[in-house]
Formats: structure tokens, sequence, C-alpha cells
């Protein structure tokens, strides 16, 4: 992914990142990533995104995710609630229909 693509990627450099490939699932897979509390940072082109910046609650996990590439298998490993143990995400996500090549697998803090 050039910095064409992602056009504040270089300006984050201190920002780790995963770059994963959407294909015609982005659209699918931002309202997902979102039921899952992931917060949009960024998205772009404004008139019809090809681009999304997301972070998780923590914000140490930062996602870009693209249209433009291939979709690639995402699998997530959040850290669970520790009073609902992951349960009240599972549901939002559940109310969103999971894309295609996508799983999250919900952790304890022991287990993180």
């Amino acid at each position: 992914a050039g910095a064409e693509q992602f056009p504040r990627m270089a300006s984050r450099a201190d920002t780790p990142a995963v770059v994963i490939g959407c294909g015609e699932q982005f659209a699918a897979r931002v309202a997902w990533c979102v039921a899952l509390r992931m917060r949009v940072e960024e998205i772009g082109p404004a008139d019809a995104p090809t681009y999304a910046r997301l972070t998780d609650e923590s914000g140490r996990l930062s996602l870009w995710l693209s249209a433009e590439l291939a979709a690639a298998p995402l699998a997530l490993r959040l850290r669970a609630d520790p009073l609902t143990g992951g349960g009240d995400r599972k549901d939002e996500a559940s109310a969103c229909s999971r894309p295609p090549g996508c799983s999250v697998q919900f952790v304890h803090d022991e287990h993180a």
C-alpha cells in the first residue's frame, strides 16, 4: 500500500498499523469493526470511500482497511470486557452480519 492510497499514513509513521485488503467487502467490514466498538479515525475520500483507518478502544491497535486491495482474511483478537466477557460486543457484532473471511475472539486479561 503506497502513501497515495493512504494519504495520512506517512504522517502517522509513529503509529504502527496493519493494512487489510477488503475488496468489495469494504463497507461491510467497516460496519462490522464499528459494531465491535472500533473507532473510525479517518475515512476517505468523502464521496466514495476506499480506505478507512480504525483503532480499538485502547488506541493501541490500528487497522487500515482498503477497498482497492483484494479481500484478505481478518481475524481479530480483542480484550474482553471484565464484566461481560465480551458478551455485549458479541451481541452488537452479531446484529451486524460478519463478512466472509472475518472472525473475532475475545480474551480475558490473563490471556491477552
